[in-house]
């Protein structure tokens, strides 16, 4: 008998077909990454239009109102808190933060309910203003400068129905913008690619090899066609000074920029938290005038605006008393010297013991040093600032401070509004 005949079997590798699984992935891959950064520099591209055909439709406003050709600012009385809110002369909206946690009851008799919702309609009142938001219900910039919930939790209550925000500057993580639901809600109220993480920590001449980026890419150089979210040039152009500050709003009488972010060093010893001391410190630059506007920075954070921004802290217009008027974290002599105001306004509630804000030390320090300066008017009247003062064995009490200087707390004087030029 013949023997069987075999078949011959054709037999392929395992690693063969491995090898022709990647490599018909990859092209997918790529195409479908191509096809995601597409659709992301599209989404930027149409919300640059939006913005500048929002822009265009803001008529000059009548003296008093949104586009009018001034700067207004607005520190919101938010009791244990903070929420800021500007015009640029050129209609531009920016909000900084938006919170608090307990806040002073003009009427004894009120729940904290009660309290809590005429807190949120001070707000809006003060938002809603011709000044501010107006009939137009955008807002250019949100400046979140750190994710304590007395920064943003009101954000979701505080800000009308329909309200656009075409970008948000944020310290830390976005989702550690917990309180309120922040995150959550603004993450439907801005798209992706305008929700940028900034951190501007630099500071190679005393040791610290920061970065300056925004979503972790590093900030584009002053010479840049780009107009906003660069460089501003300011800085010393030998490196052994000032640094360039992060541009954020560029117009011809109004520049803002960015000059702390994420600020980790420890430099001075704050006994605060790592959210504090990387708040976001932003100037505001305008008709000669300068704003500067701290958040909860600490010690550090003021040392580390010291070591690179000290040319532009010199004798500032108005600044923000930072951490709520702090003592223990914040306004350390040497700082309180060098930006040297003509007025002061704390963002802290009146006899609200939660965190003892404001200090006493912070505020008569201030009072003390406006007397002190020729340059500056005093007010016709008196007004009385209350405070907490540090007692032996670590308690407190709350006292006041009577003055004719313009240093303000937004608790014992209410909301302040400021407009430059001075009428």
């Amino acid at each position: 008998m013949p023997p069987k005949s075999r078949a011959r079997i054709k037999t392929i590798p395992v690693y063969s077909t491995r090898r022709e699984t990647r490599s018909a992935t990859k092209p997918q891959r790529d195409a479908a990454l191509r096809k995601i950064r597409r659709a992301a520099e599209k989404e930027a591209r149409d919300l640059k239009r939006r913005r500048e055909q929002a822009a265009a439709r803001r008529k000059p406003g009548a003296p008093g109102e949104r586009n009018d050709g001034s700067l207004h600012i607005a520190f919101i009385q938010m009791g244990q808190g903070d929420c800021i809110v500007l015009c640029t002369p050129e209609g531009r909206v920016i909000l900084f933060d938006c919170g608090a946690l307990g806040t002073e009851k003009e009427d004894e008799n009120l729940t904290d309910a009660e309290a809590d919702q005429a807190l949120v309609d001070r707000a809006l009142e003060t938002l809603n203003n011709p000044k501010f938001l107006g009939k137009v219900k955008e807002i250019d910039i949100l400046i979140l400068t750190h994710p304590d919930a007395d920064h943003c939790n009101k954000l979701k209550k505080v800000l009308p129905d329909g309200c656009k925000i075409y970008k948000c500057y944020h310290s830390a993580q976005f989702g550690e913008y917990t309180g309120g639901e922040a995150s959550t809600f603004l993450r439907k109220k801005v798209k992706d690619p305008a929700i940028l993480r900034v951190v501007k920590n630099h500071d190679p001449l005393n040791g610290v090899n920061g970065e300056v980026s925004l979503n972790g890419t590093s900030v584009k150089a002053a010479t840049t066609k780009e107009k906003i979210d660069r460089l501003d040039g300011k800085g010393q152009k030998d490196g052994k000074g000032d640094q360039d500050g992060i541009l954020i709003v560029d117009e011809k009488d109004c520049k803002v920029s960015i000059l702390a972010a994420g600020v980790t060093k420890d430099y001075a010893k704050d006994h605060s938290t790592d959210p504090n001391r990387g708040s976001i410190v932003t100037l505001v630059e305008a008709f000669g005038e300068k704003l500067l506007l701290c958040g909860d920075a600490t010690t550090s954070t003021e040392k580390f605006l010291l070591n690179t921004a000290k040319d532009r802290l010199k004798d500032v217009t108005v600044v923000q008393a930072a951490h709520h008027g702090s003592i223990t974290t914040s306004s350390s002599p040497e700082f309180v010297d060098r930006v040297n105001p003509k007025i002061v306004v704390a963002s802290a509630g009146m006899q609200i013991p939660k965190h003892h804000h404001p200090s006493y030390e912070v505020i008569q320090g201030y009072v003390d040093k406006l007397e002190k300066e020729k340059r500056i008017d005093r007010l016709k009247d008196e007004h009385e600032t209350f405070v907490w003062e540090p007692n032996k064995g670590g308690n407190y009490s709350h006292g006041s401070i009577w003055s004719r200087r313009k240093v303000y707390t937004t608790g014992s004087q209410g909301t302040v509004t400021l407009d430059y030029p001075e009428s």
